[in-house]
């Protein structure tokens, strides 16, 4: 089997306090984008809505790096299924996703 080259095109950290998120990856000393509230639909076809999570992203010279958590508990998001996979508050905050890119789709 030939090897695959993989670049993680970015990873996602989760936390219940996205303005204290954001400020410890600001004194990590990275520049985030502006906050980005999420929207989309909960099911194919179904209306887009706005959703109660939001993020802030760490561009970088390849690939980005996210801090991402709830602003609205009664609105629907996809944020929430962390927190329930992860109930105690010492686990509560952490990577949440990757996402890896390969060079090669015919190697996969």
């Amino acid at each position: 089997m030939k090897p695959i080259a993989l670049d993680l095109d970015h990873a996602g950290i989760t936390v219940r306090n996205l303005h204290a998120g954001r400020d410890a990856f600001l004194r990590l000393g990275l520049t985030l984008t502006q906050r980005s509230h999420h929207k989309g639909s909960r099911f194919p076809g179904s209306p887009i809505e706005d959703w109660g999570s939001a993020n802030h992203c760490a561009m970088l010279s390849q690939g980005y790096l996210e801090v991402a958590g709830m602003t609205d508990p009664e609105k629907f998001s996809n944020a929430k299924a962390h927190f329930k996979s992860f109930p105690l508050p010492a686990q509560s905050d952490g990577l949440s996703k990757k996402k890896l890119s390969g060079r090669n789709a015919d190697a996969m």
